[in-house]
């Protein structure tokens, strides 16, 4: 249900609960409720007709325009691979319009914005901690696959139907140009052999990315998946290979602590090591 002024709107329709619909505001502010003082999921947004939001459970999304005030109970987000819908059962009424919305937003700099398990989550740019092990990434394997036909992308939105991301690191045909999507707003994943991701700070991001994100790249069928946890008690390093896309989950799923190597086993990557030199030091 919706609230405008304090007044219940009928919600659901094609929308549903955690998506708000904004017929007359151009702008907005959109937060996070249940805290001392509200937390700022984006800056200014050029609002399309619609926009999904993801939030934390028990809390509500906010939208602030003008004279319009309107609320919408956020969408509960299932925990495990288990418990995740199959690709088979979305809507693809539904996906798009998230994709028309996404492609319609006009993000303040600093921001980006991904689709995500029927949500467009806006997250802004890296901290420095997290830039410089991205960096490192992309660094060692452009030096690995130099010479070659692949090349490690970075800042470039991935495309699997009507889902964006936009990932840490990935390995891709240097010419990306036979693999663009039909709107070349992207790189089609059926192009993609590895993906790095790099876990952000805050319980929201690293759901996003340990959890969320993992079973999207299942989803896409990517050979291979890497997540790089500087927020794990000690440091870790997550292989993912042997994507399920009907399970939204991995064959194999094998995490090791900072100080101990990950070699990609498969994939123009193969042979690449993440240790010491990109993590950090193993900790005590």
């Amino acid at each position: 249900m919706f609230e405008e002024c304090g007044e219940p709107l009928r919600g659901g329709g094609e929308y549903g609960a955690g998506f708000v619909a904004f017929p007359e505001a151009d702008r907005s502010v959109l937060t996070a409720s249940g805290d001392p003082e509200p937390v700022p999921l984006v800056g200014p947004v050029a609002v399309p007709t619609v926009i999904a939001l993801l939030v934390p459970h028990g809390r509500q999304a906010h939208t602030r325009g003008g004279d319009a005030a309107m609320t919408a109970l956020a969408h509960e987000r299932p925990e495990t691979m288990s418990e995740v819908r199959t690709e088979s059962e979305n809507d693809s009424d539904f996906d798009e319009v998230l994709w028309q919305a996404w492609k319609a937003m006009e993000l303040p700099e600093g921001y980006r914005a991904e689709i995500i398990e029927g949500a467009i989550e806006v997250s802004p740019t890296a901290r420095r901690s997290h830039g410089l092990i991205t960096n490192r990434v992309r660094r060692a394997l452009d030096k690995f696959l130099d010479g070659g036909e692949y090349a490690c992308h970075q800042g470039v939105n991935v495309i699997h139907r009507r889902k964006a991301w936009i990932p840490d690191a990935f390995v891709a045909p240097e010419d990306t140009q036979p693999w663009g999507d039909e709107d070349d707003l992207g790189v089609r994943a059926e192009a993609v052999y590895l993906i790095v991701e790099v876990v952000s700070p805050g319980k929201r991001n690293q759901d996003r990315d340990r959890v969320r994100k993992l079973r999207e790249y299942a989803r896409a069928g990517i050979p291979t998946y890497v997540g790089i946890d500087d927020y794990d008690a000690q440091g870790s390093v997550t292989l993912c290979t042997g994507p399920r896309p009907d399970k939204a989950d991995w064959e194999d799923i094998h995490r090791v602590y900072y100080g101990t190597d990950v070699t990609i086993p498969e994939g123009p990557a193969k042979g690449f090591v993440i240790g010491e030199t990109i993590t950090g030091p193993k900790r005590s």
